[in-house]
């Protein structure tokens, strides 16, 4: 047998024919394979695939050098080849799914494969479909099955959805469910966000979540019923979610996603007024979040929307400054900023009192 570690570039490519499996085991062997497939002849590709059992296949896919060499032969090989190397994986598409090497070979394969092959591997995997979505390597193989598969072949979508609240609040799982929204067609993605609907609150804030609900409102694949349906589900709560950490993020997507009424739906909880008739919105202004949402609003809406917000905000501002200053106290920067901001659209000055005073953070 030759010996691996000698690493002669020029070794005529004949003389790995007999010892395919130990070269491809092999650092540098497995270099040498890729290069040389990339100038086989017919003939060549066809002895590799004639020299490698199936069992040879299995422990070279997941192999840390091998699985390249599999990969290259996916690449090159006809498809009667390529279907070769994807029977050679039945009864272990679990085991590559879950394996750090044996992922590539198995996303491969999926872009390579036939739509009957599709359903033979979506069929070893469906009832672990949940298991990969949760692994680092599990993950990245259904993200590439929901790419190129056809949706009535994908088995485990109703299992996705019922157990919607698990993946999308997962580290994986949330990228999974944004790949279910970005590929499937809209009679399937509307069925999940019927489930993101439903748990939208807890959702938007998760620290995974609510970037599954950002993706449902700026998608441009997104319906705009299905953006709608998240904008009225925040509404309700939405001076609470815009002092959140994470829901902030996604309330200012909301009013950047939302239709006209939706917005007067915004609007109208913004300017709700509470104790002592002070609008709510001057929580908003105060705090570290809520300050951006205010921000965005001011951004986004027109007409007697718009009108409405900025008079509020401006005697919001006006009234927290005469309290600061009966206490001795500056603004806060953020609502130094909002006011300036508001004062400025509104051709308005500010008072000598408010000049002589620094924002402070």
């Amino acid at each position: 047998m030759l010996c691996l570690l000698d690493r002669r570039p020029y070794l005529p490519s004949q003389d790995v024919f007999g010892h395919l499996h130990d070269f491809a085991s092999d650092q540098y062997g497995s270099r040498f394979i890729q290069e040389q497939l990339t100038e086989a002849s017919e003939e060549e590709i066809k002895e590799i695939h004639a020299e490698l059992s199936v069992k040879s296949l299995l422990t070279l896919m997941l192999d840390v050098f091998g699985n390249y060499v599999v990969q290259k032969l996916f690449d090159f090989g006809t498809q009667s080849q390529r279907s070769g190397l994807v029977a050679a994986m039945k009864n272990h598409v679990l085991e590559l799914a879950l394996d750090t090497y044996g992922c590539r070979v198995l996303q491969k394969a999926i872009e390579c494969a036939t739509p009957d092959e599709h359903s033979l591997l979506v069929e070893e995997i469906s009832s672990d479909a949940m298991t990969c979505v949760t692994d680092t390597n599990g993950n990245h193989v259904i993200q590439r099955l929901l790419q190129f598969v056809q949706p009535t072949r994908l088995t485990f979508l109703p299992d996705f959805r019922e157990g919607i609240l698990i993946l999308a609040t997962h580290p994986y799982g949330c990228r999974v469910l944004q790949r279910c929204l970005e590929y499937l067609p809209e009679e399937e993605t509307s069925l999940f966000v019927d489930g993101l609907q439903k748990e939208c609150e807890s959702l938007v804030e998760n620290q995974f979540g609510n970037y599954v609900i950002q993706f449902v409102l700026t998608s441009h694949g997104s319906s705009a019923r299905d953006r709608s349906r998240i904008v009225q589900a925040m509404c309700p709560n939405f001076l609470r979610l815009a002092r959140h950490k994470y829901a902030s993020n996604v309330c200012e997507k909301a009013l950047l996603a939302a239709n006209t009424d939706d917005k007067q739906l915004i609007i109208d909880e913004l300017l709700k007024e509470g104790d002592k008739g002070f609008p709510m919105i001057g929580l908003l202004m105060r705090d570290q979040y809520g300050n951006y949402v205010v921000q965005t609003a001011m951004d986004v809406v027109g007409g007697e929307q718009r009108e409405r917000l900025m008079h509020t905000i401006y005697a919001v501002a006006q009234r927290l400054l005469r309290s600061r200053a009966a206490s001795g106290k500056n603004l806060a920067a953020r609502e130094f900023c909002i006011f300036r901001f508001c004062t400025s659209l509104n051709g308005l000055t500010f008072g000598r009192e408010a000049h002589s005073r620094k924002a402070t953070g």
